[in-house]
């Protein structure tokens, strides 16, 4: 089992936080990924893209902690977006029949790209 890690860096060209989750989301870590998660809207960002690529399992807890999460976000004028999410990753969500609750892309850049202000 992988530990669980979360890794954050700001985009320079957006009002955007980029957090990089990797590991095991099980359910001893619910209570770790929930700090993080609130951590990363301390700035207030206007878009949260969380890169679940290297995210190797997320227990229904786990999911359930997005879940809430998104809507905290959504409160304060915020969006969460997933990016990248690995294959087992993408197959829990499907399962759980969340893929409509999130906002899905295929790659960070894609996610970056759907969240810059229309010119």
């Amino acid at each position: 089992m992988k530990a669980f890690n979360v890794q954050v860096h700001r985009e320079p060209h957006a009002n955007a936080v980029v957090a990089k989750i990797s590991g095991d989301a099980g359910i001893e870590h619910i209570d770790e990924l929930e700090r993080h998660l609130a951590q990363l809207a301390k700035d207030a960002p206007s878009v949260i893209v969380l890169d679940l690529a290297e995210l190797d399992y997320i227990a229904s807890l786990g999911l359930g902690a997005l879940l809430k999460y998104r809507d905290e976000l959504e409160s304060h004028g915020s969006r969460l977006k997933l990016a990248a999410l690995a294959p087992f990753i993408e197959q829990a969500i499907k399962n759980a029949w969340l893929q409509s609750a999130f906002e899905i892309h295929p790659t960070i850049a894609s996610a970056l790209n759907a969240a810059k202000p229309q010119a």
